[in-house]
């Protein structure tokens, strides 16, 4: 479990080193995770090393992403390792690395939107005052400070595609400020103004072709294909251009060629698909709305504990501007108001100090709409998986019986100490393993009891005074006490 940290340049220079540092090839943040794309995939033993790092909750692949979960500190580790590797500076082309076209989406949803999700939370909690507050005072609504926090509140929104475009361009490896103009263009007053004539029926056309009615404010695909498209566009530029002409000829024919590209084809395109999307999803929320309930708070988390939940929020973008509203983000949220509540209730019971701190600090982002504490950190602990595994009869034969030697986990000190020891007889060739996190001594002893394991090596208080591991033959039930020196020696 996590222990509380300040050194976050130490843990970024500890993860940077045992991934290898020429092994990154980029790195982003979330609310929770450090999220590495690396050439190579690292060993189990650096995977496990990194998981036993301070402040370090979990280590796991997904979306084609080595990720770090770390909590609520992930973006100061982020900032400390983007010192260590020049994120900001860096302009050399990284080598492509294979991955599946699902893995690919979820990361390139999970690179674009978790940089300011924050800032799309903040402002709904803006939006989310004005509404309780003219609730009880209706006359607050036709007040100066209300609209001033009204469109404080919707500016993030209505220029969602810049913020897109920031996140993006990093993400596709272009340059930042043409794919902030191409998007600015499009949330430009005066489009709107022309998408409103279109709408009530004029036609309007660039060069030969008529333009569709579409705007473009606080939408989530189109300025994300236009991004993407520009990348290919301005990289094949760089490769053809003459140098002398490349700093004004690249900008200049990106931007005349990707806003009308982008109005003409790639948004009304990208906004029938979200479109599509959501309709899917809304004819089953209407039509029977339980199963839609019960399918979305069901899995959301499993999601969350994966990093694929960025992946529906195009979807959810497309209903708050098609309908300004959308279940499914109800339905969600009532999943993680109850992992929030779970974690209230291991605060209020547990009396291990870092399982309060990480439980109230995962219950608090919960109750604000955050799911990644509350579903890594503790509603998902590695000894329920192990038991659901355990009883459904999940693990193989041979890895029943594989380990020999089983050690207690019965405290931070107890923990350290049997790790070390641990590790000398792992080096020794005996197949050992520790109970995954502290919890009663009767159920590690029945946890080890089901996997057959033959010995038992118990290390409590006791044991760390006397310097000598209990040792219970699990056949047999006797048990002996053995200097911690000469553990390995016993079991070879």
């Amino acid at each position: 479990m996590a222990n509380k940290i300040r050194d976050y340049t130490k843990l970024a220079a500890d993860i940077c080193a045992a991934v290898g540092k020429d092994n990154i090839l980029s790195a982003t943040h979330c609310a929770t995770r450090l999220r590495l794309v690396l050439r190579e995939t690292p060993s189990d033993e650096v995977t496990k090393q990194i998981s036993e790092m301070p402040a370090v909750i979990k280590v796991m692949e997904s979306g084609g992403q080595y990720q770090v979960v770390i909590g609520t500190h992930a973006k100061d580790v982020y900032e400390a390792l983007a010192q260590l590797l020049d994120l900001d500076n860096s302009t050399a082309a990284a080598p492509e690395v294979k991955q599946g076209l699902g893995s690919r989406i979820i990361a390139t949803m999970s690179a674009v939107f978790a940089p300011f999700v924050y800032i799309l939370a903040a402002a709904g909690l803006v939006q989310g005052a004005l509404i309780i507050i003219t609730h009880f005072f209706p006359a607050f609504a036709a007040t100066g400070t209300y609209s001033v926090l009204s469109f404080i509140s919707w500016t993030p929104f209505t220029f969602l595609p810049v913020m897109i475009a920031v996140t993006a361009s990093k993400h596709f490896k272009c340059n930042t400020f043409i794919a902030m103009w191409c998007c600015m263009a499009l949330v430009n007053p005066d489009w709107a103004s022309i998408a409103a004539r279109i709408a009530d029926g004029e036609v309007i056309k660039f060069l030969a072709f008529p333009m569709s009615q579409t705007t473009y404010t606080s939408t989530v695909l189109p300025p994300l294909f236009l991004v993407l498209v520009l990348s290919w566009l301005e990289h094949w530029l760089d490769e053809h251009l003459p140098d002398i002409i490349k700093a004004l000829a690249v900008p200049f024919i990106c931007t005349i060629v990707m806003v009308p590209l982008t109005i003409l084809v790639i948004g009304p395109v990208s906004n029938v698909l979200a479109n599509a999307i959501a309709a899917a999803y809304n004819f089953l929320a209407n039509n029977v709305p339980a199963l839609a309930a019960i399918l979305v708070g069901g899995i959301w988390q499993v999601f969350v504990i994966f990093g694929v939940h960025w992946g529906v929020t195009p979807m959810c973008l497309a209903n708050f501007a098609n309908y300004g509203c959308d279940s499914f983000q109800a339905f969600q949220t009532c999943a993680v108001i109850a992992q929030a509540a779970a974690c209230f209730g291991v605060f209020l019971k547990t009396k291990k100090a870092d399982i309060k701190n990480v439980s109230l600090s995962a219950g608090l982002t919960g109750i604000f709409g955050m799911p990644d504490m509350s579903g890594v950190g503790i509603s998902f602990g590695a000894d329920r998986i192990y038991d659901v595994m355990m009883g459904l009869g999940l693990f193989p034969e041979e890895v029943n019986f594989s380990t020999r030697v089983f050690f207690t986990n019965l405290g931070q000190e107890e923990q350290a100490a049997a790790l070390g020891l641990l590790r000398e007889l792992r080096d020794a060739g005996v197949a050992a393993e520790i109970y995954p996190d502290c919890g009663k001594m009767k159920k590690q002893m029945e946890y080890a009891n089901r996997r057959g394991i033959p010995y038992v090596v118990i290390v409590g208080s006791q044991e760390l005074e006397a310097k000598a591991a209990t040792v219970k033959d699990m056949r047999s039930g006797e048990q002996r006490q053995v200097p911690f020196g000469e553990l390995t020696a016993y079991f070879k």
